[in-house]
């Protein structure tokens, strides 16, 4: 039986060793959560039916550390991780509930957001909701009588967007490509249904960008009303404010950048949401325009090295 039970904590060990930058990759997605407390359930359950009362045994003693240092991991990445991701969650569904009761109960039928450039939810400014109102209706009748409204406030949109010569946003450079692309998709839907998730998908990809060149501009402000701007500048290592704004932003927000998933467009609804309310509210003592800060002035690796801040 130890035989046994040492293989089978050597290849739990093996496996954790082969697998563990994977699982890290994996996190926001929760599996590697759902591995670590199998794996505790599993030790402890071991620990506790075979080797509590063998205060002397060696294996008991590896076996008790073990289980203390995944438990420690657990506890980092739930609190850095999960719980951050969890409070996002919460905050995107109770919003969407909010705007579904809002829809319910209104008296004209329309989705009523407020505007991007307030920074409070950074959506459109109260189009109609597009729904098939027939399952027999063509798909040509439905975009010219229907959704034509709704897919010209699209187009507009991008080209308001790419007049407000964000960084990288849209990430078509040449004028009038992502409205073209957008059509495209729009053109290639097979039926109505088929064109509303295409519709769906590219409405939030624009809001998307519409509150990351919004946050991107809100940052590059900031920093550019310190007082010790000129010191700053002259100590950075980037000598391009929007620029590093955008990577700041994309790094931030990476693993959320997969948005077929409804789980990550909570998640990155929700980040958005709060990134611009934290800056609107508190400004330079935002922790987001903090974290953009250090991260301009170097100033993790300065401190390290010895080196004078600004």
């Amino acid at each position: 039986m130890n035989i046994i039970i040492r293989f089978i904590v050597s290849f739990l060990a093996f496996f954790v060793a082969s697998f563990f930058p994977r699982l890290l990759e994996d996190a926001y997605r929760g599996r590697f959560f759902l591995f670590l407390f199998c794996i505790l359930v599993f030790l402890i359950f071991i620990f506790r039916s075979r080797y509590r009362k063998l205060v002397n045994s060696k294996i008991s003693g590896i076996l008790l550390v073990f289980i203390y240092v995944l438990l420690f991991v657990f506890s980092v990445f739930f609190r850095f991780v999960l719980f951050e991701q969890m409070v996002a969650l919460f905050g995107s569904v109770t919003t969407a509930w909010l705007v579904h009761h809002n829809v319910s109960s209104g008296s004209s039928g329309e989705l009523v957001h407020h505007n991007v450039s307030s920074g409070s939810s950074g959506a459109d400014g109260g189009l109609p909701a597009l729904e098939s109102s027939s399952s027999s209706e063509s798909l040509t009748t439905y975009r010219t009588v229907i959704a034509a409204e709704n897919e010209a406030e699209i187009y507009v949109r991008i080209r308001e967007l790419e007049n407000l010569l964000y960084y990288n946003i849209p990430p078509q450079h040449n004028p009038g490509e992502y409205e073209r692309l957008v059509r495209e998709h729009f053109d290639q839907a097979l039926n109505v249904t088929h064109f509303l998730q295409i519709y769906d998908n590219e409405y939030f990809e624009l809001q998307v960008l519409e509150r990351k060149g919004l946050l991107q501009d809100r940052l590059e402000n900031r920093l550019l009303t310190q007082p010790n701007l000129e010191k700053i500048l002259e100590l950075s290592p980037y000598n391009n404010i929007r620029k590093e704004a955008y990577y700041f932003l994309q790094d931030k927000l990476e693993p959320l950048n997969n948005l077929e998933h409804a789980f990550q467009r909570h998640l990155m609804d929700g980040n958005l949401n709060s990134f611009i309310r934290e800056l609107n509210e508190h400004g330079r003592n935002s922790e987001i325009y903090r974290e953009f800060y250090r991260h301009f002035t170097d100033e993790d690796f300065r401190r390290s090295c010895g080196l004078p801040l600004p």
